[in-house]
């Protein structure tokens, strides 16, 4: 076409990522193109459960595998693209009746951006429906120390925040030569088998003591009262999931942060 490049040849060399200044000083055509950052979601595959919070642990009963030395596995997770397509569905779930292999441990437990979050609860399922919960506060916390009951903020155990307590800790009790593995242990007093009394502990071993059943491990024991109890006594039941969950504060913020 006389004078100029045609409209054709403007759309052909668009097509052809061809921008030549004859084209776009007649037609104007020709934009740049440019990769715009996007900001990526730091809550992106988490899962949420109920109230809006997130499941940072699962401990599953009867796998065979222990719930602590999960816990601890600083770098590995359950909610990175990868690993969620290998997990069986029963594991994003509180019910102890639909299949999970593994104990879900989130990323979440490896951030643990202690300034966003307000509580951490752990509650104890039997056949999906929670029968027990301590709730802590989790403000200038690490993923291991927010478990203690100074942060006790709530719980359907009355006395939990306020009684005698012999060990009170996600590590627990740990006595190879016993022998005895007890986490994520609140217990009130020894004293002998037959009279001890406590509220929560998860069993990861053979016990000295007879009111941890036989495997198959880890086994997941809780108090039924409201109040600690002895746990050679029927108040003492197996729980089949124990989860750690997180609330972030109602201020946390997301999306204010910078891409370079």
């Amino acid at each position: 076409m006389p004078g100029g490049v045609s409209r054709l040849c403007c759309v052909f060399l668009l097509i052809l990522w061809v921008c030549t200044p004859q084209c776009n000083a007649r037609y104007g055509c020709c934009r740049p193109r440019y990769n715009v950052p996007q900001k990526p979601d730091p809550l992106s595959g988490l899962v949420f459960l109920e109230d809006n919070c997130v499941l940072a642990f699962r401990a599953t009963a009867g796998i065979g595998r222990s719930a602590y030395d999960r816990y601890v596995a600083t770098g590995t997770n359950d909610d990175s693209p990868l690993a969620r397509s290998a997990l069986p569905c029963g594991c994003l779930t509180v019910n102890g009746s639909l299949p999970c292999d593994r104990h879900y441990r989130s990323r979440i437990l490896d951030d643990w951006p202690s300034s966003l979050i307000d509580t951490v609860r752990v509650t104890v399922y039997e056949d999906g429906v929670a029968q027990r919960f301590v709730e802590f506060n989790g403000m200038d916390s690490t993923y291991l120390d927010w478990f203690a009951q100074d942060n006790v903020v709530d719980s359907d155990w009355t006395d939990v925040d306020t009684d005698t307590t012999n060990f009170f800790s996600i590590f627990g009790l740990v006595q190879p030569n016993a022998p005895t593995l007890r986490r994520f242990y609140i217990n009130r007093n020894f004293g002998g088998c037959n009279i001890d009394r406590g509220w929560l502990l998860v069993a990861e071993a053979d016990d000295v003591c007879d009111f941890v059943p036989p495997g198959p491990y880890p086994v997941i024991l809780y108090s039924s009262a409201t109040t600690d109890a002895n746990l050679n006594t029927a108040d003492f039941r197996q729980a089949d999931v124990l989860t750690v969950t997180v609330k972030f504060k109602d201020t946390a913020r997301f999306s204010g942060y910078c891409i370079p």
